[in-house]
């Protein structure tokens, strides 16, 4: 059984992953889309991200949703982390495996065409931090029986304010592995190492 999270200070709770809602009819088709939704679910998940349902009157925030993940900390670290655990605001991270550069799909030039998302992560991709994150990803993900995406989801949890990452899958397949995060609990000895790797 999943543990849930409390979203700020709403009153509500959420499992720990968020799936993403942006591929429903763009990378995956309304079939896809509700087998993925119907095994979200069962997987005992229950939150969603979709953009038509922010509101601009709430008096005040419950919850962020920054840029953050491995590649991309320090906009959300240099202030905004502090914050949001001061105050109590829930943060759901997007873009939480980088645009899929932290799934370890994308190792050469070549791989960018795998998906319309490559284009976005040949930064990553030529950088010496994304080469080092890479590595240390596939070391932790090894030692912990996981995968890269997994290990991604399960340190971005384990962050200080960090609610709930929120993640796309464009299969059932991938949908199970990005569950799969959620349930993994890394080693206080993997976090430092990931960390160390993506500073």
């Amino acid at each position: 059984m999943l543990s849930h999270r409390p979203l700020g200070r709403s009153g509500i709770t959420i499992a720990p992953l968020m799936f993403g809602g942006n591929v429903f009819g763009w990378t995956a088709d309304e079939a896809m889309s509700f087998r993925m939704l119907d095994a979200f679910v069962a997987g005992g998940f229950n939150a969603i991200d979709t953009a038509d349902v922010y509101s601009r009157w709430v008096p005040r925030y419950e919850t962020l949703q920054p840029e953050y993940n491995l590649m991309e900390r320090a906009g959300f670290e240099a202030e905004l982390q502090g914050l949001c655990a001061r105050e109590e605001i829930g943060t759901i991270t997007y873009f939480s495996l980088a645009k899929g550069f932290l799934t370890g799909k994308y190792r050469s030039e070549a791989d960018l065409g795998k998906s319309p998302r490559g284009g976005g992560v040949k930064g990553y991709l030529t950088s010496s931090r994304g080469k080092a994150v890479l590595a240390a990803l596939d070391e932790v993900a090894a030692a912990a029986k996981a995968t890269p995406a997994q290990v991604a989801l399960s340190w971005l949890l384990g962050r200080p304010a960090v609610t709930a990452p929120i993640a796309s899958a464009t299969s059932l397949a991938q949908l199970e592995e990005i569950m799969g995060g959620a349930r993994l609990t890394l080693s206080p000895e993997a976090i430092a190492k990931l960390t160390e790797a993506s500073a």
